[in-house]
């Protein structure tokens, strides 16, 4: 499936700052609910961005197993 996932890796080599923030907030929450919608429940997304460290953070839950939220953090250097 080549149109699996959502370009995160493609977004990070763009110039840092809210826009970039706002773009990948907007393309992994987007993503989440199109290829694991029917799995998971995407309940927050937050997108930080210190100097050439990306961080993302899901908060989401398990449909038809646990309600409770869970935590998915994922980070990423910029390499020079």
């Amino acid at each position: 499936r080549p149109d699996f996932g959502c370009g995160l890796l493609d977004l990070l080599f763009s110039p840092t700052g809210p826009e970039l923030a706002s773009a990948l907030q907007f393309t992994v929450l987007a993503a989440l609910q199109r290829w694991l919608g029917d799995v998971i429940e995407p309940r927050k997304v937050d997108v930080a961005i210190e100097e050439s460290l990306v961080r993302i953070t899901v908060v989401y839950a398990i449909r038809r197993k646990d309600p409770s939220d869970r935590v998915a953090i994922f980070t990423r250097e910029a390499q020079s």
